[in-house]
């Protein structure tokens, strides 16, 4: 109470001289801006694909590690997109359960960004439908990562993000 009766004093004495009342409103309208600011929290968007053909209605989860407990599940949509957002800073792990492969000629794409921004470098494991570890990759300057000559199955794809913060991986 004494201090929000100190500011309207304060706010008296400085309305009354006319030159600062520009300066006083920019003021104010600065603290009120600084007041109801909240972290934005992060984004993570992907997409999937076998020989060019989008992975649709495919289960994708979002881990919180080390634990492993779940915190967003998604399905891809008709392009093999998935999109996670109001994450929360820490480490996380994206599963990407039934990619079935016909054939070894088939490819497995993906592509992986952190709030609009591509991400490199990110450990991507590929697991046959057993938990076997099938082969590893590391998503590249576009954010992509790229499995090939693999068996016909159905795998799951983990990528790692490592220490995801509001700022970057």
């Amino acid at each position: 109470m004494l201090l929000n009766r100190n500011i309207e004093n304060l706010l008296r004495l400085l309305i009354n001289k006319e030159y600062m009342k520009k300066e006083l409103l920019m003021l104010v309208a600065i603290l009120i801006t600084l007041g109801f600011v909240a972290a934005e929290k992060a984004k993570i968007k992907g997409s999937i694909s076998v020989s060019e053909r989008p992975i649709r209605d495919i289960d994708v989860s979002l881990k919180k590690m080390p634990a492993g407990e779940i915190v967003q599940t998604q399905k891809t949509d008709q392009k093999g997109v998935f999109f996670f957002e109001n994450i929360d800073p820490g480490s996380y792990q994206i599963e990407i359960k039934g990619v079935t492969v016909n054939a070894s000629s088939d490819e497995i794409k993906g592509r992986i960004s952190k709030d609009k921004t591509l991400r490199a470098n990110l450990e991507v494991l590929l697991m046959n439908d057993i938990g076997q570890l099938i082969t590893t990759t590391t998503s590249d300057a576009k954010g992509e990562f790229f499995f090939s000559n693999i068996d016909a199955g159905n795998y799951t794809i983990y990528i790692n993000t490592g220490e995801l913060s509001e700022s970057g991986f």
